[in-house]
């Protein structure tokens, strides 16, 4: 199946998480950080802007952080 065979809504979406879910999540994506960062342990500045890897990197970090944020008003 081709790219244009299929329309993919790509708004954003709420998903209801239970605390260990959360925990889990949150887990995963700072394991996926800590192998990306072995993967290239010489740094991913060093790779061009417009890199798919670094790009990827990049957006897993924002996205830990988001959850890590979230993770750590649960104990206000």
């Amino acid at each position: 199946m081709m790219d244009s065979d299929y329309n993919m809504d790509t708004s954003s979406i709420q998903v209801t998480l239970t605390c260990r879910e959360h925990e889990i999540i949150n887990n995963t994506l700072i394991t996926a950080i800590d192998s990306l960062l072995m993967l290239c342990p010489s740094g991913w500045a060093e790779l061009p802007d417009d890199s798919e890897l670094k790009i990827y990197f990049e957006e897993i970090q924002q996205l830990q952080e988001s959850f890590g944020v979230t993770w750590s008003q649960r104990f206000d």
